[in-house]
């Protein structure tokens, strides 16, 4: 069995290194592997050090800035193995982390995806994730909610269904893609690609379920501030979600669930690790962004009635 590992980068200089030492260190029993980084037209050295030091990776020279989804659809389709494992720039891997994910893949062909478990700065240090064995770390899972948002939760130690996948760090069969071209929805430009990527796979009839044991560390710290470019951020990210629910479900659950997606909004603010002091801000903002989708409310009912990607029409 091969597995192609999916790296898209873009200005990672000082988090590409750690990511690609920790690849080096898997263990490799029962799988051919081969690692893809496309890099999205840096403007540091990550091109550099990548040359210099890991010449064993298919390095992918972007000469424009695509984003995200773009980026990694260019690698998938340069990917040879029957396994896609897509990573974000700034993870550090478990050296079972890929032994443990094909174990729960090849529990059922019909298994297609594998949430991971990933450990996030605020549960434990890099330094104490590295000293750890892989059965003594915690078991954590992000969870697409029924209110439409992704939280972020400690679950028990065993493999359970999920339905969701983050990007952070995934497991898909390439054979379930193959009526594709892409990995990543390139309608979306930014945010909530994985969310789009785990409803497809459902709605196709695929299996996700959570592995406790392909552990990965994502060295990302929550923001601290609500800024106007944060407020910008959520408005893309509901939009994205809108869409994405609008064209997967039936128009008539849309319209019933609406009301839950409304406050999943407001809900979300309590996840995004905000001070105290700026919680009630966001909390009016989150609000704010509410009634305004509240408003598009007609327009996102002719989106899924018409909207020809709606299978369920």
């Amino acid at each position: 069995m091969k597995v192609s590992i999916l790296i898209s980068t873009y200005n990672g200089e000082n988090d590409i290194g750690p990511l690609l030492d920790s690849i080096l260190e898997l263990e490799k029993r029962t799988y051919e592997l081969e690692v893809i980084l496309r890099d999205d037209s840096s403007k540091d050295d990550t091109v550099a050090v990548v040359e210099q030091d890991y010449g064993w990776v298919h390095l992918i020279k972007g000469i424009q800035n695509l984003g995200f989804v773009s980026s990694n659809n260019i690698a998938f389709q340069q990917a040879t193995g029957s396994i896609i494992c897509c990573v974000n720039q700034d993870t550090i891997l478990h050296p079972v982390f890929i032994e443990e994910g094909l174990k729960v893949l090849q529990q059922d062909l019909r298994v297609v995806g594998v949430n991971t478990n990933m450990i996030m700065p605020w549960v434990m240090s890099l330094e104490e994730f590295k000293g750890k064995k892989c059965r003594s770390l915690p078991t954590y899972e992000y969870q697409l909610t029924p209110f439409g948002y992704v939280r972020y939760v400690a679950v028990k130690k065993n493999v359970h269904p999920a339905n969701f996948m983050s990007g952070g760090g995934f497991f898909v069969r390439r054979s379930f893609l193959l009526s594709f071209d892409f990995l990543f929805d390139p309608g979306i430009d930014m945010y909530c690609e994985d969310t789009e990527l785990s409803l497809r796979l459902q709605r196709l009839g695929g299996k996700i379920l959570y592995c406790p044991g392909a552990v990965v560390y994502h060295n990302q710290l929550p923001r601290k501030a609500s800024t106007f470019d944060e407020l910008v951020k959520l408005v893309r990210v509901t939009r994205n979600r809108f869409a994405l629910f609008a064209r997967s479900t039936p128009p008539l659950t849309f319209c019933l669930r609406y009301p839950l997606y409304l406050i999943g909004i407001i809900l979300k603010m309590s996840s995004l690790g905000l001070p105290v002091r700026k919680r009630m801000g966001a909390y009016v903002a989150g609000t704010a962004i509410a009634g305004l989708f509240f408003g598009l409310f007609p327009c996102w009912l002719i989106y899924s009635l018409h909207n020809k990607d709606n299978l369920y029409k």
